[in-house]
């Protein structure tokens, strides 16, 4: 049998094919720029607060983070006269920047580098005084349980976030009582929601005399295999000492027992007597059955983190799945105050009227949690009902009429909402908070002197002001659009020890924008930048560009080079960053930054002119626009047609020569005549198909030739 030489075949095919017979289509030029280095910048500082137990020392102030690059200082947000602002509605249009403004040319002169002092909170004239005077019932602190051992945990903060949800729930339903919510104490204690932090003994108690609570409940624990080793601390912070605790080892499959009797406890010390429906909802099971509900539920929690709108968004499907179980009256609880959080009130709201259902007259104190969600909601005629039925319990008349003065307050019924605040005072005496809210009623009423008159009583009662309160009188001021001045100020004071209040920043930029101040606005988009790079790398595009129209060219360079030294992609970037190059002389960099652009898109005739001005040769792209530019396609299509063809049928009759060689065998083995004939027959059919793919391979072997030849031959 006579074989075709396949392997051959192939490879003169081949090299036939890599022939350079085709066009280029495009002629480029090398290029690379490096971008720089991201030391000089630096990241954000992690500091590693460990407290120690049994010397427990203030909470350490933290280290602000890095507002910008070495050379330009964090921002200034120095208050300055100006004008009214246009609108008070917070943009949540996107920052991307628009394309059409980069064929503009830069300023003939840039002004000299603007060196930003550091931002500092400004001197607040509110200090708190004396102790913290409240009218309502007295405030339950509950600290978030700390892990004992002097080491990183990282597996079982479940535990503790699971135990700290227990007690609020549960002794949240004491008559008499008011426990601190969670957002409160966040507001005050650094890092009170990273649960990789450990905050001392000593930092809850200053922190909680400062908000005029008058009980601490602390606790820590320690895993130990399948137990749990946990103590809880009660403290009279009036008094100044401890009234309570005690310590004990908790089996993890019966967790929720062992949490119901430390609550147990601290409800005894905290109102004596317990009433029989109270205890009846103490004593309810709350986290569904067995430890693993009561792990997934913690694991979400700490996995929340930040009660942020962006981290209450992404935790809402888990909270949602957690709260469908019948008995998962906890995950409900805690579902409902995150769907609050994530503006998702009619979440809210149905699992709350779904407790209400089940514990109405044991916690009535879900009425007025109830009430805040329908006011938020805007829902205020289901607001005010819900606070009347939290006023009929008497442990909640005067903490009810607080929500209904809130309520009227969010209605746009200011007049109203101070009658309320006003009698709380006559009859509960003296509140720093009631005080406080009084102002804010009265910047709404533009009366700014009383409002000034009412925030000095508030803090002569005691209140300290916290990050929060500071941005609810920012959005009071600049809502007025007269008083710009003070809103700057407050907005500085709701920073916070790190500077890191996107909020802040953001309706600092806003009001600096509409005020014609242009690179103070900049700046603070570069902050937002240095506290979270990627959710607002667009910020920083922006602050380049707002830095251009003032003409400081050179903070402009340096937000722009920032942004690229963070690996983020942005065309109009290179081209405005190349046009500040260009005009400071320095063209080696401004090529570098559009090599590899193309002179036809967006940004052509940016690149084009670049170029032009630094005399480098513009790159074109080759299009074939006539007859004798587009020959060359029939001839390609041809020739890479025919190579196919002698490529697979080279290969198909490789294949087939394997299978021929192994039915020829079969056919010496047939023993009887039926077999022979049959191994026969597929022999001749195996043959007649490898002889045909390798003739296939022929013919296109010559017309692969004649597609070389043929061409050159009627070319001439």
């Amino acid at each position: 049998m006579t074989k075709f030489l396949p392997v051959k075949l192939l490879f003169l095919a081949v090299s036939l094919l890599i022939a350079p017979f085709s066009m280029p289509l495009f002629s480029q030029d090398d290029g690379n720029f490096d971008f720089g280095s991201d030391e000089a910048w630096g990241d954000d500082a992690n500091e590693d607060d460990v407290f120690l137990d049994e010397e427990p020392a203030a909470q350490p102030e933290p280290e602000k983070p890095v507002a910008a690059k070495p050379e330009t200082k964090a921002a200034a947000v120095t208050p300055s006269p100006a004008p009214s602002a246009a609108s008070t509605t917070r943009s949540t249009t996107a920052t991307t920047p628009s394309r059409s403004s980069v064929s503009s040319p830069p300023p003939v002169a840039s002004k000299p580098k603007k060196v930003f002092s550091p931002v500092k909170p400004a001197a607040s004239q509110y200090q708190a005084s004396g102790t913290v005077k409240r009218a309502g019932p007295p405030l339950l602190m509950i600290a978030r349980p700390v892990y004992a051992p002097y080491s990183n945990e990282d597996k079982t903060m479940y535990i503790s976030a699971t135990a700290e949800a227990y007690f609020h729930f549960k002794l949240g339903a004491l008559p008499g009582i008011q426990v601190v919510p969670y957002e409160r104490i966040n507001n005050t204690i650094q890092y009170f929601r990273d649960f990789t932090r450990r905050i001392s003994r000593t930092s809850y108690i200053d922190n909680a005399k400062k908000i005029g609570a008058s009980y601490l409940l602390y606790s820590e624990y320690e895993p130990k295999g399948k137990k749990i080793k946990f103590a809880t601390e009660l403290y009279s912070l009036d008094d100044n000492k401890k009234i309570g605790g005690s310590i004990s080892e908790i089996e993890l499959s019966s967790f929720e027992d062992g949490l119901y009797d430390f609550a147990n406890e601290a409800a005894g010390i905290l109102i004596g007597t317990i009433p029989a429906e109270t205890q009846k909802f103490l004593a309810t099971p709350v986290l569904g059955k067995g430890s693993r509900t009561a792990e997934q539920l913690g694991k979400a929690i700490v996995a929340a983190g930040d009660f942020t709108l962006q981290n209450s968004e992404k935790a809402a499907s888990e909270f949602e799945k957690l709260s469908r179980g019948g008995n998962q009256y906890l995950a409900k609880y805690i579902g409902a105050l995150n769907f609050s959080r994530a503006n998702q009130y009619d979440k809210a709201i149905e699992l709350l009227e779904e407790l209400i259902v089940t514990f109405g007259t044991e916690y009535p104190a879900l009425s007025l949690q109830l009430a805040t969600f329908y006011r938020l909601a805007k829902s205020y005629d289901q607001a005010l009902q819900a606070a009347e039925k939290a006023g009929s319990d008497p442990s909640l008349a005067l903490v009810a009429r607080i929500e209904k003065a809130r309520i009227y307050e969010a209605q746009g019924n200011l007049s109203q909402a101070k009658k309320e605040y006003e009698s709380v005072l006559s009859e509960g005496g003296e509140d720093g908070e009631i005080y406080f809210q009084l102002a804010l009623v009265s910047i709404g009423l533009n009366n700014l002197s009383q409002a000034q008159s009412y925030l000095r009583q508030s803090a002569s009662a005691g209140r300290s002001f916290d990050k929060a309160d500071y941005f609810d009188l920012g959005l009071r001021y600049e809502a007025l659009g007269t008083a710009n001045d003070q809103a700057i100020e407050a907005y500085r004071n709701s920073l916070g020890i790190q500077q890191d209040n996107v909020d802040a920043w953001e309706k600092l930029a806003e009001i600096y924008s509409k005020s014609g101040r242009e690179a103070d606005a900049a700046e603070c988009y570069v902050n937002l930048f240095q506290i979270n790079n990627t959710a607002y790398k667009d910020n920083l595009v922006k602050a380049g560009i707002m830095f251009e129209n003032a003409g400081y060219l050179e903070n402009a360079k340096d937000a722009y080079s920032l942004f690229l030294a963070r690996k983020f992609t942005n065309p109009e970037v290179n081209v405005r960053l190349a046009k500040i190059e260009l005009q400071g002389g320095n063209c080696k960099k401004a090529i570098d930054l559009v090599d590899n652009m193309d002179t036809t898109g967006t940004f052509g005739s940016d690149v084009a002119s670049i170029n032009s001005q630094c005399g480098k040769q513009e790159r074109r792209v080759v299009i074939a626009n006539d007859a004798n530019q587009r020959n060359w396609r029939g001839p390609f299509i041809w020739r890479v047609s025919s190579g196919a063809i002698t490529i697979a049928g080279a290969i198909l009759g490789y294949v087939l020569e394997g299978s021929l060689k192994k039915q020829y065998d079969v056919y010496l083995a047939a023993e009887n005549v039926e077999s022979v004939d049959a191994a026969r027959s597929k022999l001749k059919t195996l043959e007649t198909q490898r002889n045909l793919s390798y003739l296939g391979a022929g013919v296109g072997l010559v017309s692969f030739g004649f597609s070389i030849a043929l061409p050159i031959v009627f070319s001439k």
